[in-house]
């Protein structure tokens, strides 16, 4: 059965997925102890792990894959928007952290989305990214 995300959003919002936000973005704090000045990405349904993110990030942007649907986040001027996983429209190198959440429990086969990879580059400034600077040709 596919969630969609409404489906996940109802979830995140219910004791056991309070819980499990908390317990997550715990971890992701330790391995993100600051990501002030940075570009984070969150693609799948990121979107309750971003929110830590939002006050300390220059940028913070949800890509959802089309067949999950999307939410509007946050709820005033959203950041998401839906993303088929073969055409990202993000430059090569644009963000310092992508935080992938998908779900794999009915997944026959798990397949990497190699369409992320170009768009990580850490150790950039947001205006060198915005610039094109350090870009491969």
């Amino acid at each position: 059965m596919q969630l969609d995300a409404s489906d996940l959003a109802d979830f995140y919002e219910a004791p056991l997925g309070l819980l499990t936000r908390r317990i997550i973005a715990r971890q992701l704090r330790l391995m993100w102890p600051s990501t002030r000045g940075s570009c984070v990405l969150g693609y799948g349904f990121a979107v309750p792990y971003l929110r830590a993110f939002q006050g300390e990030a220059e940028r913070v942007v949800a890509l959802m894959p089309a067949q999950q649907g999307v939410v509007a986040w946050p709820s005033v001027r959203p950041l998401s928007a839906l993303a088929d996983e073969a055409a990202l429209p993000f430059p090569d190198a644009f963000f310092d952290r992508i935080l992938v959440r998908i779900r794999i429990g009915h997944r026959r086969r798990i397949r990497a989305t190699p369409a992320l990879c170009p768009m990580y580059q850490p150790g950039r400034s947001a205006s060198d990214r915005l610039h094109g600077v350090g870009r491969s040709a």
